[in-house]
């Protein structure tokens, strides 16, 4: 089992990430962009800095909610790079969205 992440440390992330991306999909809908024929690479769900390091699950949890709730699903692909993240914690996240995701 998963725990849920704490929102004292992830919660302003999403929140901020959640109406970003609803800005976006509506904007890019009244300019009528076909959904079908991007790419999106989103920022991942991350604690801001002085707070507690976020678990790759929590991430990954907090992360795939938000996308989720705001990415239509006319979106063929979702893609994230590393973020400045070192080498054992960048291949660590893919592993968990997939675990997280099914």
């Amino acid at each position: 089992m998963i725990a849920r992440p704490n929102p004292e440390y992830v919660g302003r992330c999403a929140e901020v990430t959640e109406a970003v991306l609803h800005a976006v999909f509506h904007a890019l809908h009244l300019h009528g962009i076909e959904f079908e024929h991007m790419i999106l690479k989103p920022n991942m769900v991350l604690p801001g800095k002085g707070c507690r390091r976020a678990s790759s699950e929590e991430v990954a949890e907090a992360t795939l909610r938000v996308l989720k709730r705001q990415v239509p699903a006319a979106v063929p692909s979702i893609n994230f790079l590393s973020g400045g993240a070192k080498p054992g914690r960048s291949h660590r996240q893919p592993s968990c969205y997939q675990s997280i995701a099914r």
